[in-house]
C-alpha cells in the first residue's frame, strides 16, 4: 500500500498514517502535495493538522488553495485552522497577506494569534527583503526568525535577555516567539531551563504550545519532566498536550513511557492519539538505537 492511499485510510492505526504523511512530505513531489491536502479534512485532527504542517514545511504553493480553504472554513477544528494559517504564512505568498488579515479577530483564539503571527512574519520579510528559509540545525520553517544574537555580550548574558523576552507578555506573539527559537538554536541547559518555565505562563495556549513543539525539537532529556507535567494536566489546553505528547515521544526517554500508555484513552482524540505516535515514535529511536549498538 502506498502512502498516499494510507492518509485517507480511517481503518489503519493513526501512527502509520502519520508515517505515510511524513514519506510523502519527504518526497515533495506534486502527487505528494496533493495526496497530503487530501487529508487536512480527516476526522482525524491529529492528521489533519500534521497535514497542514507537512506543506507548510514544503512551502509549495501549489499547497496554497486547500489552506486557504480550511482556514476559511469555520466548521474545522481550531486546531487544524490555525496550523492552516502557520502553513500559508511560512508559504509566504504576498498575495496572502490581505487574506490572512481577514481572521485576526477569529472568534478561536488560536487562529486569531496565528495570523497575527504570520502578519508579523511577512512584515519581517518586507522589512529584511527576505524569504522563508529553513532554520538552521533543526531544518525547520519556523513561525518567525530567531532573535538576532548581540555580537558584543557573552553566551549566558543573551540567553538571560532571550529569558526575560520570553516570558514577558507584554510583547506581541512574534517577538516572544524569535526569543523561543533563539533560546532553542542556543540549546544549553539555561536555555532549556528558559523554555520549561515558560509553560507557566497561562497568557497564550499557542504561545505554550509553541514551546512544547520547541522541546521536541531539542529532545533534551532536562525537559522531560516539565513536559510530562503538561500532558497529566487535564485542564491544559488539547493542542499544548498534544504537542508535549510528540516532544516526549521525540525525547525517547523510557521513564515517560508510563504516563504515554496512561493517556491512551485521553479524553480528547488528539492527545491520545498524539500519545500513540509517540509511543510508536519512541519504539523507532529505540530501534535504532539498538541497531547502532
Amino acid at each position: 500500500m502506498d502512502a498516499a492511499s494510507m492518509i485517507t485510510r480511517n481503518d489503519l492505526p493513526i501512527a502509520q498514517r502519520m508515517r505515510a504523511v511524513f514519506e510523502l512530505k519527504q518526497l515533495a513531489t506534486e502527487a505528494a502535495v496533493d495526496a497530503i491536502c487530501d487529508g487536512i479534512r480527516d476526522e482525524s485532527v491529529l492528521l489533519a493538522h500534521e497535514c497542514c504542517y507537512g506543506l507548510g514545511q514544503l512551502m509549495n504553493p501549489r499547497a496554497l488553495p486547500a489552506l486557504r480553504n480550511a482556514l476559511s472554513d469555520t466548521s474545522l477544528h481550531p486546531v487544524v485552522r490555525h496550523e492552516a494559517a502557520e502553513a500559508i504564512g511560512a508559504i509566504g505568498d504576498p498575495s496572502d497577506r490581505d487574506f490572512i488579515a481577514q481572521f485576526v479577530d477569529d472568534p478561536a483564539v488560536e487562529v486569531s494569534e496565528t495570523c497575527r503571527i504570520a502578519l508579523d512574519l511577512f512584515a519581517e520579510r518586507d522589512a529584511n527583503q527576505s524569504s522563508t528559509s529553513c532554520s538552521g540545525r533543526f531544518q525547520s520553517v519556523d513561525p518567525a526568525p530567531p532573535a538576532a544574537a548581540q555580537p558584543d555580550v557573552g553566551a549566558s548574558e543573551r540567553v538571560r535577555r532571550w529569558s526575560e523576552e520570553l516570558l514577558d507578555t507584554r510583547l506581541p506573539l512574534f517577538e516572544r516567539y524569535k526569543a523561543m527559537f533563539a533560546l532553542r538554536d542556543d540549546g544549553s541547559p539555561a536555555a532549556v531551563a528558559a523554555l520549561c518555565k515558560s509553560f507557566a505562563d497561562r497568557s497564550s495556549a499557542l504561545f505554550r504550545h509553541e514551546v512544547a513543539y520547541v522541546l521536541g525539537q531539542l529532545q533534551d532529556p532536562l525537559s522531560r519532566d516539565a513536559l510530562l507535567a503538561v500532558l497529566q494536566d487535564s485542564s491544559e489546553h488539547e493542542m499544548v498536550r498534544h504537542e508535549a505528547a510528540e516532544a516526549l515521544g521525540a525525547i525517547a526517554d523510557s521513564d515517560a513511557l508510563g504516563v504515554l500508555r496512561t493517556h491512551l484513552d485521553d479524553s480528547d482524540q488528539i492527545v491520545k492519539q498524539s500519545c500513540e505516535v509517540a509511543l510508536d515514535l519512541y519504539e523507532y529511536w529505540n530501534a535504532d538505537r539498538e541497531t547502532a549498538a
